[in-house]
């Protein structure tokens, strides 16, 4: 709350400054135009009502924002991000014309903020995201048959191979998508309760569309995951405790999205 009051004292100061500034510019205008009557372009400039409302505008826009990833960052959970919803926030809290400006209130809005996406609300929203990059990556269904081997619950993800290197590369897609993936599986070891895990999907190695791909290949996040690599699928192997925490976890956060398959 310190951070929106002190936001709210600096709009008000800020106003009070553009206020002055246009005041002094039409002053200064006059002037120059009484010492200098041929019609030019005056040299100082102008800064007539429109400019100044516009620039209101802009600012209280730009404060809006600021409020808004200010938010992110304290309410979200870790390894995942809150998802305000930007449109409802610009249709409450307008800026559009000069009379809206002048009445944009930033401690109103971060209290806004506070009580719509802060606490469980702003997590669960958070945890929304990170279930369905899972779901939809991983091809999760609700009515899926359940795949194991030694013991350990497998999913996939298809990846698709550029074939312009001489050897195999990942395509610039599907780094985006394990990118994606990866950072999503951090945030769920996190809520399990699995930080080595979640420390090394995000600080270990990472594929990008220069990475060269090797078949087979077996990449360990902590002890409960398992990834190993193929030429069109990389494939996830999950300690059984953690594939439930998963399941508990999708069904929690990202129970709409069980019904369909994504990619």
């Amino acid at each position: 709350m310190e951070f929106a009051e002190s936001l709210e004292q600096l709009w008000v100061r800020y106003q009070i400054v553009v206020d002055d500034f246009r005041s002094a510019n039409a002053e200064v205008a006059t002037l120059e135009r009484e010492a200098c009557p041929a019609e030019y372009g005056l040299a100082f400039g102008s800064f007539g009502d429109r400019e100044r409302d516009k620039l209101l505008e802009e600012t209280a826009g730009n404060l809006r924002d600021r409020l808004v990833a200010e938010a992110v960052q304290q309410f979200s959970p870790p390894r995942a991000e809150v998802q305000i919803d930007t449109g409802a926030l610009r249709e409450r809290f307008p800026v559009d014309t000069i009379d809206a400006a002048r009445a944009f209130r930033p401690k109103v809005v971060w209290e806004y903020l506070a009580e719509t996406y802060g606490g469980q609300a702003g997590a669960h929203s958070a945890y929304a995201k990170t279930a369905r990059t899972i779901i939809q990556t991983l091809r999760i269904c609700r009515n899926d048959s359940v795949k194991r081997t030694a013991g350990r619950v497998v999913l996939d993800h298809s990846v698709w191979i550029d074939a312009i290197w001489d050897e195999p590369r990942l395509s610039y897609g599907s780094s985006e998508m394990f990118g994606e993936l990866r950072a999503a599986l951090a945030a769920f070891m996190l809520w399990a309760d699995h930080p080595e895990a979640a420390s090394a999907l995000t600080h270990g190695y990472s594929w990008n569309y220069h990475s060269p791909v090797t078949s087979r290949e077996k990449f360990h996040f902590g002890e409960v995951l398992t990834l190993i690599t193929y030429k069109s699928r990389f494939e996830y192997r999950f300690a059984p405790d953690v594939a439930a925490q998963l399941q508990v976890f999708l069904s929690t956060y990202g129970d709409q999205y069980l019904d369909r398959k994504g990619y």
